[in-house]
């Protein structure tokens, strides 16, 4: 058996401090600052130039940085996104319902710490959760809608105006995405949400609700106290018009911007059909501005069907627990073959509640992309560390070469180019095999969380199954290469 006698040695430096995805992929520079007076402003980094000062002229733009995007599926790999250069791109998230909208009765959200946290775990993928109600754990803001009145809302503030969206709300979505980029951080913006129609509370809150909107809309046709009605096809009267609009008010607003990826709706609670119509309709409306960013579904709630979800045209989709009886998202994710990228949104298989580093590292060897979902508190400081790890080491490899192999190791978790990179996590404890080629490999085992080596050497496979005993008790990673 390989691993239990070589010396420990910290892969904080090699490892942790291998770029990521989001820095070695990306890039974000600063905009140059203004001069004041008659003096001019210094350039940027980015094909901005500094702003000009009161009197001052703006400085020359500096040297632009390299694009970030849009991404596009990989060619080679088409599990994971690829950026301009043909780079793989490897996704990490975590998120919360008020990253985007503040909630009254929730401490307003920390936008500016949030991003700090997301470059400091490497994590190169942000979500905006959006709301159209106007409450939720209070009153929130800004609103999607604008709040002209006349009249009041369920929550005692004016009413929406669905002929216009929130001037407030288009700018803080521009600027947080603006945030984003410089940092060189994708982000997700999902156009539509099941939580806003869902039962009697959420519909009575709903700017589709005739009660809260001063245009005589309503979207309840069956008076069921629900709205399922405006994410199923055939749409109300007047409702293809209205979210026609809606969608072409946020792509205008981030249209330029090339740290966007696109989400139909966050568990719709309508049908397959409408999702494409809406699919359909961002992309139609794109093919006529500058840039196309890519689109992705979610299962819906609670029938949905993640063969259908890789049946349908989105470019990535977000599965739900289920997967049709084999295995499950939740404990036993599948080895992806491509067909769809797939981020994997704890949200949808278990609320949060899984999202654990061990979940991290079964997604990651099985060929999808985490993502933690953490209600309104970002803490889950051990999952993030571990995503920080898997993206140290997705850096190393050849990840467009290197796939999902579950039956070239005991443990059913191993993401391999045989002959060449092999990376096994063991979710328990205790010895395993991993079917290697006859070759020369350096090993390391290492901490699924913090990254550290605890044990390196170097090994003579002849072909065939290898036993491995893990140097610790509990999950742990090993890292197989061709020696040089």
């Amino acid at each position: 058996m390989i691993g239990r006698n070589v010396g420990a040695a910290l892969l904080t430096t090699v490892l942790l401090g291998a770029p990521a995805c989001s820095s070695d992929e990306t890039g974000g520079g600063s905009v140059g600052g203004g001069g004041s007076g008659a003096a001019a402003g210094a350039g940027g980094t980015t094909a901005q130039g500094g702003a000009g000062g009161a009197g001052g002229a703006g400085g020359a733009a500096g040297a632009e940085a390299p694009a970030m995007g849009p991404l596009t599926v990989h060619p080679v790999n088409p599990r994971y996104f690829a950026d301009p250069t043909g780079a793989v791109v490897y996704v990490t998230s975590t998120y919360a319902g008020n990253t985007l909208q503040d909630h009254a009765n929730l401490t307003i959200f920390d936008w500016d710490g949030h991003v700090d946290y997301l470059d400091e775990y490497d994590l190169n993928l942000a979500k905006y959760v959006i709301r159209d109600r106007c409450m939720n754990q209070g009153t929130i803001t800004p609103t999607l809608y604008a709040r002209t009145g006349p009249g009041t809302a369920a929550d005692d503030q004016p009413k929406f105006d669905l002929d216009q969206l929130n001037p407030a709300f288009l700018d803080q979505l521009r600027a947080r995405t603006e945030a984003l980029q410089a940092r060189g951080i994708y982000v997700v913006v999902m156009f539509f949400n099941r939580f806003d129609i869902e039962n009697t509370t959420s519909w009575a809150a709903s700017a589709y609700n005739n009660a809260n909107n001063i245009n005589g809309v309503d979207g309840d046709t069956n008076n069921d106290g629900i709205g399922k009605e405006v994410q199923t096809l055939p749409l109300p009267s007047g409702f293809e018009e209205l979210e026609r609009a809606r969608i072409r008010g946020i792509i205008d607003t981030i249209n330029d911007l090339d740290n966007v990826i696109y989400e139909v709706c966050n568990e719709t609670y309508g049908d397959t059909a409408w999702q494409e119509w809406v699919t359909n309709e961002i992309r139609s409306y794109e093919a006529t501005k500058p840039l196309q960013h890519l689109v992705g579904q979610t299962a819906p709630h609670p029938d949905g069907s993640n063969a259908e979800l890789m049946a349908s045209s989105a470019d990535w989709i977000s599965p739900e627990r289920n997967n049709g009886g084999v295995g499950n998202y939740e404990d036993d994710p599948p080895a992806e073959d491509g067909t769809k990228i797939v981020i994997v949104d704890s949200d949808h298989v278990t609320a949060g509640e899984k999202c654990t580093p061990v979940q991290v590292w079964k997604y990651f060897t099985q060929g999808s992309n985490p993502m933690c979902y953490e209600g309104w508190d970002i803490n889950r400081i051990a999952t993030h560390a571990a995503m920080r790890t898997t993206q140290a080491l997705a850096a190393r490899v050849d990840l467009a070469l290197t796939v999902p192999h579950p039956e070239l190791s005991s443990t059913g978790y191993c993401l391999a180019r045989p002959g060449a990179d092999t990376i096994v996590y063991q979710p328990a404890t205790g010895s395993f095999t991993v079917d290697l080629m006859a070759e020369s490999y350096d090993y390391e085992w290492v901490d699924p969380e913090s990254g550290a080596t605890l044990d390196a050497g170097s090994l003579v496979a002849t072909g065939g199954n290898q036993s491995f005993d893990p140097p610790v008790s509990g999950p742990i990673a090993l890292v197989l290469a061709k020696a040089p």
